[in-house]
């Protein structure tokens, strides 16, 4: 049996837009982390100020979503995973609607474990219905959950915030022109040189990539960051010790091995013209996805779900289709 574990504020927030928008269906997307079968939603987000708010329909603003969950990530010492979502079904209609079936497969297709997807009734009473999702071949099950609410229930790790000490340093060796990342005492929990020779195995060689401009802007950083994000989370959650260095027109990812203490030095550009981003190792080049290197490493050890490769490239191109709850 699944569990499901509202923060105090990720509940508040549900409650709140529903009021916000008492007299139309609204809805939200869920953050957290999962840990078992125990669902621990810390944020539910609201959908945006450019939503379609109707009474018996509503559009989320999926642009909007877009850079609100990756600001949302950033406050959290360990990353948030989209877990799912709700919406509110008018009068005491609890059950999915055969759009919302479509909806919830593709969230539950997102994350091995499935999906949370709730419904909030305002008749007879106020009353949130949660469920667990999951989809088998191309049908979605549905196991409807108990759910509790409580910062208590949640453990300190999941709640704890981006330490500020450690964000100050990191702003520190920005204008060294370091940036500080990933940086703990675990072991690491992957061989990083088996995630490089994932990578460079299930990519083609490409014709050296010339930089159209010879420094990385901020903007250019900005974007570039945002698109390395998936596996810079997933480095940091097997304690994968880095740097990141800003040097002319590269951002320098540095890793070192603890048995040879070696450098290994990969190079990524952004080229803002075609908004496409290249790695550069061992005097080669490839074209880099978000999550290259995790899904690389995870499909080559035979560990990652048939889901597709790239989860937020899936959902920057899905996210307005995925967030339609009627």
């Amino acid at each position: 049996m699944q569990e499901v574990i509202f923060s105090d504020r990720a509940y508040i927030a549900i409650l709140k837009e529903t009021q916000v928008h008492i007299s139309t269906e609204t809805g939200g997307i869920f953050l957290g982390r999962v840990d078992g079968n125990k669902w621990y939603i810390l944020e539910s987000l609201d959908p945006g100020p450019k939503s379609v708010f109707l009474t018996t329909y509503f559009e989320y603003d999926h642009k909007y979503l877009e850079h609100l969950i990756s600001k949302t990530n950033y406050l959290y010492e360990k990353p948030l995973r989209i877990l799912g979502l709700w919406h509110r079904h008018p009068g005491a209609f609890n059950v999915f609607s055969s759009t919302d079936d479509g909806t919830n497969y593709k969230f539950a297709q997102l994350n091995k474990e499935g999906a949370i997807s709730a419904l909030i009734n305002l008749e007879p009473e106020t009353t949130l219905t949660v469920y667990h999702v999951e989809s088998e071949r191309k049908n979605v099950v549905y196991e409807k959950v108990k759910y509790q609410v409580g910062d208590d229930l949640i453990p300190q790790e999941y709640r704890c915030l981006a330490s500020a000490q450690k964000t100050l340093e990191e702003i520190k060796a920005y204008q060294n022109g370091t940036f500080l990342r990933g940086l703990g005492k675990k072991e690491a929990l992957v061989d990083f040189n088996q995630i490089v020779k994932a990578y460079v195995d299930s990519r083609e060689e490409i014709s050296h990539k010339e930089r159209t401009v010879n420094v990385l802007s901020d903007i250019d950083l900005e974007n570039l960051l945002e698109l390395l994000d998936e596996d810079f989370e997933y480095f940091s959650e097997n304690a994968v010790e880095y740097k990141l260095k800003r040097v002319d027109s590269c951002l320098h990812l540095i890793v070192t091995e603890t048995a040879t203490s070696k450098e290994i030095d990969i190079a990524f550009i952004y080229e803002p013209t075609t908004e496409k981003s290249y790695v550069l190792l061992n005097g080669k080049t490839y074209e880099y996805e978000t999550g290259g290197f995790k899904h690389s490493f995870l499909e080559s050890d035979g560990k990652k779900k048939n889901i597709g490769r790239n989860l937020w490239q899936r959902i920057t191109k899905e996210i307005k289709y995925l967030f339609r709850s009627k």
